[in-house]
């Protein structure tokens, strides 16, 4: 029976469990499909500047690119990655009479971030913690407020607001090859690191809208720590995140820079994609 399934991003190969990518496949062909659906619905006369005030609901695709890390904290040194999202999106533009909307959808993003702890930790490097990548389903939930004359087709908006993530899986890389940390029983298990299962970030945008496509560029900040609250008083600050102590086979296997400190775990990125 297929467990898991290799993919090539950049050049290099990631592993997913086999529900997970054809999860993702779903996704794209589902979005991609709405993208024809959205197009063919929306053709409107370009001639009639007054059509979009009468119906402005607005459906469609995005897709692009993130720089993302964490915030250094419980998981120290961090350094950016490149990331991939793609989602839909529903918005209602301002109305004629007032400058302010709203957008909100669903996007699928492959983001975390990595680390330099083994250069940092050159005689221990192959224990230490290199890359963590995640996987999350996103809500953003945006106001937006109108930039341009209410008669332009090329729209420009200030998107501000938040988004919660849904966090679908969550796996761990050690060394400077950035192994996977349970490299041994990878083929056959999903490791989930202790995160919580809810994340919320602040986003601050700019939007541009032309006739056919546009693109936004956001900067997103958590607002919430990622490092769950503990029952057991033994926890440092009362949250119980830390990195396994032993690798697929049972064995002692101490993660290095150690964990388990109960400080701050929240991630941020930069981000462009292209709407259509």
């Amino acid at each position: 029976m297929k467990t898991s399934s290799r993919i090539k991003v950049l050049g290099r190969t990631v592993f997913l469990p086999a529900g997970l990518l054809g999860l993702l496949k779903l996704g794209f062909v589902g979005l991609s499909m709405s993208v024809l659906v959205t197009a063919n619905a929306q053709q409107v006369d370009g001639s009639n500047a007054d059509a979009e005030w009468r119906n402005p609901t607005n459906y469609g695709l995005k897709m692009g690119l993130a720089v993302n890390s964490f915030i250094a904290g419980e998981l120290q040194n961090p350094r950016p990655s490149v990331g991939f999202m793609t989602g839909i999106y529903i918005e209602r533009p301002d109305k004629r009479k007032s400058n302010w909307g709203w957008q909100t959808g669903m996007d699928l993003r492959l983001r975390g971030g990595n680390f330099a702890n083994p250069r940092i930790l050159d005689s221990v490097s192959i224990s230490a913690y290199s890359q963590i990548g995640l996987v999350t389903m996103d809500f953003p939930l945006l106001a937006q407020y109108r930039l341009s004359s209410s008669g332009d087709e090329k729209k420009r908006n200030i998107q501000f607001g938040l988004q919660p993530s849904l966090l679908l899986q969550s796996k761990l890389y050690v060394g400077p090859n950035k192994e996977p940390f349970y490299k041994d029983v990878y083929l056959r298990s999903w490791q989930n690191l202790p995160f919580t299962r809810f994340d919320v970030q602040g986003v601050v945008g700019y939007q541009f809208r032309g006739y056919a496509m546009g693109y936004n560029v956001n900067i997103k900040c958590s607002v919430l720590n990622m490092n769950p609250r503990s029952d057991n008083s033994s926890d440092m600050g009362g949250r119980r995140f830390k990195l396994p102590d032993v690798d697929g086979q049972g064995q002692p296997a101490g993660v290095l820079p150690i964990t388990g400190t109960g400080k701050f775990i929240g991630t941020w990125c930069l981000e462009f994609c292209m709407v259509f």
